[in-house]
């Protein structure tokens, strides 16, 4: 739930922020020098800011968030039944999992990094970090989370430094 509620915030914001330089592009159009091809610009710009909102629509992170949030939600009710057999709770387990989407591997190696790395907690089934079965980070998931973490940014930051490198080149070709 928590990746898909920052992927919906930062890619709302991003958006924002593309739709706001557009404008900008328009309103100062008078301002910025000549010899830059504003209305290209502005095309490439109005392109890329409309199929980005389709991919963004079609991601439904938000409506990924609140279909997590609902199946944790039931999972923790089925934590506190009282059934008579193994095979009822396992039963409403299966249930329950099988109606919602489940976590990434991202996911998991988010919360192993996360948890055991920065907070230094144990994962384990006795709660010991060195307990039977116990899990912690090693630098193949590090490495695939920080990865993960330049693809993002990577993807915010290029068509703003597409821009400026448009912006710049066009102003020394003058």
């Amino acid at each position: 739930e928590k990746r898909f509620r920052l992927y919906d915030v930062v890619s709302h914001i991003y958006l924002c922020v593309l739709s706001f330089s557009a404008i900008c592009l328009g309103v100062f159009s008078e301002i910025i020098s000549q010899e830059i091809p504003l209305s290209e610009i502005s095309i490439v710009l109005s392109v890329f800011i409309f199929g980005s909102s389709i991919i963004v629509f079609g991601f439904s992170f938000g409506e990924y968030a609140v279909l997590q949030r609902e199946c944790y939600l039931k999972l923790q009710k089925a934590e506190g039944y009282s059934g008579n057999s193994y095979d009822e709770l396992h039963s409403l387990y299966s249930d329950i999992n099988s109606s919602y989407p489940n976590h990434s591997t991202a996911d998991y190696e988010y919360f192993i990094v996360e948890r055991t790395l920065f907070h230094g907690k144990p994962i384990s089934a006795s709660g010991e970090a060195d307990g039977e079965n116990s899990i912690s980070w090693n630098f193949a998931i590090l490495a695939r989370v920080v990865l993960r973490f330049c693809a993002l940014l990577a993807v915010l930051i290029l068509p703003v430094v597409a821009v400026a490198l448009t912006f710049v080149a066009c102003g020394e070709g003058s």
